[in-house]
């Protein structure tokens, strides 16, 4: 799907399975990188339409490859994260000198 004609410049693509109104379960495809092991951007819009849609509750635990976050989808439609924030790349890219 990243490279159909539809999608000109690349899609993301998201795939939501309901395990039931508490529990969510997500595979996510990044455009140019990929299958991703998490991203709260993901859960929280999986999170949402689930909800939207009278699937879930507000509140659900979304699983991921990389761990399970909760999402709360509050009445005032602020949207609260919890899980872990783990560290995916360490290293250094040397500074262009634009002088």
């Amino acid at each position: 799907m990243e490279v159909h004609e539809v999608f000109p410049e690349r899609s993301n693509v998201v795939f939501v399975k309901i395990a039931d109104r508490q529990n969510i379960n997500i595979r996510i495809w990044e455009r140019g990188a990929g299958e991703t092991s998490a991203s709260g951007t993901c859960s929280a819009g999986a999170a949402v339409l689930s909800a939207f849609l009278l699937k879930t509750d507000r509140a659900v635990s979304v699983h991921l490859a990389g761990g399970t976050t909760q999402v709360l989808w509050r009445k005032d439609d602020e949207i609260v994260l919890t899980g872990r924030a783990d560290l995916a790349y360490c290293g250094e890219w040397p500074l262009l000198n634009l002088t």
